[in-house]
């Protein structure tokens, strides 16, 4: 019996090919080995998600599409009826952002928030997908990086589409102008920016996590190509 090829690998070599970068650019713009990115390719290595993540950014790929598809060919599905109640408040504005939201650094943090919008427990959430609830807890913590796979199914499992969710994980935790094709204005949530700027003007802890939230968000914005504002 073959050993088993990771289905990540299949599209991302579609994405790099449709882009004309070798394999050795993507390598060097995403900061993995190059014998890494001939392995995934092959779908003999899995990528854990923030690296996968950097591979699709170096290509130009949009993350929102990507992962999308990515589900698709994993046949996991969130189901519209359970999905829309939430995104229907993000995009009218409705839905109720705390300071976790603002303070995201990495995927455990923003599966965490998404969960406990959705009212999810972990145990239902492991359960969903036959995961181990002390691996969950530990994703959840930052103490472990699930592979691009398992971090897909983590996102299906709270009824979350995929394609906004890494969109968003794209906006919190890849670095600021080097991946900006990843989250494009046009994708920005209506109504969102406003929001922001009003929550870190009354909730930042400290002028520099104010300063530090703006750039971010304005540089993904469009705002300011250079990547530097001065507030």
């Amino acid at each position: 019996m073959g050993k088993k090829v990771c289905i990540f690998g299949q599209l991302f070599r579609e994405v790099r090919g449709n882009s004309g970068l070798s394999q050795w650019n993507v390598s060097v713009k995403a900061g993995i080995h190059l014998s890494s990115v001939h392995q995934i390719e092959a779908g003999h290595q899995e990528p854990r998600i923030l690296g996968a993540m950097r591979l699709v950014g170096a290509c130009g790929g949009d993350l929102s599409s990507f992962f999308s598809e990515l589900a698709g060919r994993m046949n996991l599905y969130p189901h519209p009826e359970q999905t829309n109640s939430f995104m229907e408040g993000l995009e009218e504005g409705n839905a109720s952002y705390s300071s976790e939201f603002f303070e995201i650094t990495g995927y455990g943090d923003l599966l965490r928030y998404c969960r406990t919008q959705k009212g999810l427990s972990q145990k239902t959430t492991a359960n969903n997908i036959d995961y181990d609830l002390r691996s969950l807890q530990r994703v959840e913590k930052g103490e472990q990086e699930p592979m691009v796979t398992t971090a897909v199914k983590l996102v299906t499992a709270i009824e979350m589409p995929p394609g906004q969710f890494f969109e968003w994980l794209g906006f919190f935790c890849l670095p600021l102008g080097k991946y900006q094709v990843c989250f494009q204005p046009s994708s920005m949530i209506p109504g969102f920016e406003a929001f922001a700027m009003t929550w870190a003007r009354n909730y930042a802890y400290s002028a520099a996590c104010f300063r530090r939230f703006v750039l971010k968000l304005r540089c993904h914005s469009g705002r300011f190509p250079s990547g530097r504002e001065h507030i």
